[in-house]
């Protein structure tokens, strides 16, 4: 699974290439603004299973506060509402279907970090993941905690990331761990140190 990015001779995304299990899953297209024009969702055969365009709708400032999927249907039809802070940061997004229910809202932190991501059905909150961060000397953001909340707001699984450096104070190795809510004693004072974390994976990283 992962990302392929294409960009133009200025630096601007013009292309987005998914894969699901080494497979070509969506081509998505970005116009000279870095708002996206459509999508190609592809079968494991490599054939198109269904194509969908975005149509923008601008708010007072200029900014995009609507992007519009459509599809061959009103079924496959998806809309995708920004708001923005006084600053003119990118606040809140809200995802909706094709009958206007509200799908899930992804929060964003001011230094444009997202924050937390909440899944919907309809009113109800089915799902709550927040996340923490660490900034490194060259100002860069990487995670440092998901903790995913069920409906009933209890803790259903936490992932924690630990970093290595190097000598340049550079990011040399990630290792991340998880653990479920059954490895949890909310009569402890701190839980984030009470888990019985599970070892998850280790990247390492070379140097420029």
């Amino acid at each position: 699974d992962g990302y392929e990015v294409e960009y133009d001779a200025a630096g601007n995304k013009e292309k987005e290439i998914q894969y699901e299990s080494g497979l070509l899953s969506c081509i998505t297209t970005y116009d000279e603004n870095g708002n996206p024009k459509d999508e190609t969702w592809y079968d494991p055969y490599g054939d198109v299973s269904y194509y969908e365009t975005a149509s923008l709708e601008y708010n007072e400032a200029g900014d995009v506060e609507w992007i519009i999927w459509t599809g061959e249907d009103e079924y496959t039809t998806i809309k995708i509402q920004k708001l923005y802070d006084e600053n003119g940061n990118l606040a809140v997004v809200y995802r909706y279907g094709w009958d206007d229910s509200l799908l899930a809202g992804y929060e964003y932190r001011q230094d444009g970090q997202i924050s937390k991501i909440i899944s919907y059905n309809g009113d109800q909150v089915l799902q709550r993941t927040e996340y923490t961060y660490i900034e490194t000397e060259s100002g860069e953001f990487w995670l440092a905690s998901a903790i995913t909340y069920d409906s009933d707001e209890t803790i259903d699984f936490w992932e924690k990331y630990d970093y290595e450096y190097d000598d340049m104070g550079n990011i040399a190795s990630e290792t991340a761990y998880y653990g479920y809510e059954s490895n949890y004693d909310e009569k402890r004072s701190n839980g984030y140190l009470d888990y019985q974390w599970t070892y998850e994976y280790e990247y390492r990283y070379m140097g420029e």
